[in-house]
């Protein structure tokens, strides 16, 4: 399990767990959250979500050492992360501590609301590595 949960009356924390990874997101992290996003959508009792990390950092974004062994972090019900595609309709909140980086960025953004400590950077370092913000970064930084 790379994330963990726990309810606090009808508030649904998302512990992002896979520190010794940056919390970058591999297909089964991916997964994961999109089950429980399905989770905390279908639960009548529900009415907020946060998002959270253990660690240092928030989320680096993809695993690059999944990627370049072709493994993608694209969910079929959600996609980019098991959320990007499609969000939950409910209220999600990001609780930045740390750096939020590339697609760590991206999911901070997938969110209603960002919450940032003030020792939180956040960037879209993709360009260093020739690749592009795909899963909307750079569209939603323009709105």
């Amino acid at each position: 399990s790379y994330i963990k949960t726990e309810t606090d009356g009808h508030v649904l924390i998302i512990t992002l767990d896979r520190p010794d990874a940056r919390n970058a997101f591999n297909l089964a992290m991916s997964e994961e959250l999109e089950a429980i996003i399905d989770r905390y959508e279908n639960d009548i009792e529900l009415r907020c979500a946060i998002i959270q990390a253990n660690g240092p950092t928030f989320s680096a974004g993809q695993d690059l050492i999944a990627a370049a062994k072709g493994e993608r972090s694209v969910t079929k019900g959600r996609g980019g992360f098991g959320i990007m595609g499609r969000p939950p309709n409910k209220p999600l909140i990001a609780a930045v501590e740390g750096q939020a980086l590339a697609g760590g960025m991206e999911l901070a953004i997938a969110c209603d609301l960002r919450v940032a400590n003030d020792k939180a950077k956040f960037g879209i370092p993709e360009v260093k590595r020739s690749l592009v913000a795909a899963a909307g970064g750079l569209l939603h930084l323009e709105s």
